[in-house]
């Protein structure tokens, strides 16, 4: 018993630390342990519900145009513009999906949360030469995602050590991010954004009568487009990101009881990292 406290102790450590945007694996308490088995067509359905605090910093982006000065008779120029942001999501989520031979589980989810970035722009406009970097802050108090995915066992097995099942599964997910903040500030600022994420995470799980741990690598892509435009200025800037081959981390504890109910902490490190807490029902 020991040693699952000194696990557990390890596990809740790093939450402390700074999030990053990634979404969270889904499927950690939905397949049945050996004893709980149904292997029905449709075994089951459950609901979870969950609360998912993500920090972004997107790299640095920068694009080349080829300009050529008005009323001017020299050559062509290259000028660049790079963009970055530090981005803070706080998301409530709402996901339910069916189980199917207990080993495949197809989900749906849909959320709601608030949104703020500091965006920096800034315009190379001769080599060497720099405008000063313009820099915004925008927030929505109304951002909407959803998405859904698909996750299936792989691996299931009794054992006679600390743990007394082990699990492993995959989880395929689409999310989407939709981010509309309308006319902010004294210059009535509006930003627009639309972010695509795909993730794929391998979970293996070790648990004992009401507790399961569990830890596996994950790969996620995030391609979006987005829109600021500054009304009093006739400002528009227009921009696609992409943050592709993020690869990190999950791992984090849950509890459990009867297999029906469950509570879990779940943290995502590596390029991108996040933190969720989550609550579920089977039925």
């Amino acid at each position: 018993m020991k040693k699952i406290w000194l696990l557990i102790s390890i596990l809740l450590y790093p939450l402390s630390s700074v999030s990053v945007l990634s979404a969270p694996v889904s499927g950690i308490n939905s397949f049945s342990y050996t004893e709980n088995k149904d292997s029905k067509f449709l075994s089951g359905f459950q609901i979870l519900i969950r609360r998912d605090h993500q920090e972004n910093d997107f790299p640095k982006q920068i694009k080349t145009f080829l300009h050529k000065p008005k009323n001017s008779t020299d050559d062509h120029r290259h000028y660049s513009r790079t963009r970055s942001s530090n981005n803070t999501f706080d998301l409530n989520e709402v996901e339910a999906g069916f189980l199917f031979f207990d080993n495949f589980l197809i989900y749906g989810k849909a959320g709601f949360g608030k949104f703020e970035s500091d965006l920096m722009i800034l315009d190379e406009t001769i080599s060497g030469l720099y405008t000063s970097p313009s820099k915004f802050h925008v927030k929505d108090d109304s951002m909407v995602s959803f998405g859904g995915g698909l996750a299936f066992k792989m691996f299931e097995k009794e054992v006679n050590s600390i743990f007394k099942h082990l699990n492993a599964h995959l989880d395929f997910k689409y999310n989407k991010i939709t981010i509309d903040a309308k006319k902010q500030g004294r210059n009535n600022l509006t930003y627009e954004a639309d972010l695509d994420e795909l993730q794929a995470g391998v979970v293996l799980t070790g648990s004992t009568d009401h507790i399961k741990v569990f830890l596996g690598p994950r790969v996620s892509s995030i391609t979006g487009d987005e829109k600021l435009y500054i009304e009093k200025e006739d400002f528009l800037y227009e921009e696609k990101i992409k943050t592709s081959k993020n690869i990190g981390w999950i791992f984090g504890i849950s509890f459990f009881a009867k297999d029906r109910y469950s509570l879990a902490i779940q943290k995502r490190i590596g390029d991108e990292e996040g933190v969720s807490f989550e609550a579920q029902i089977k039925f």
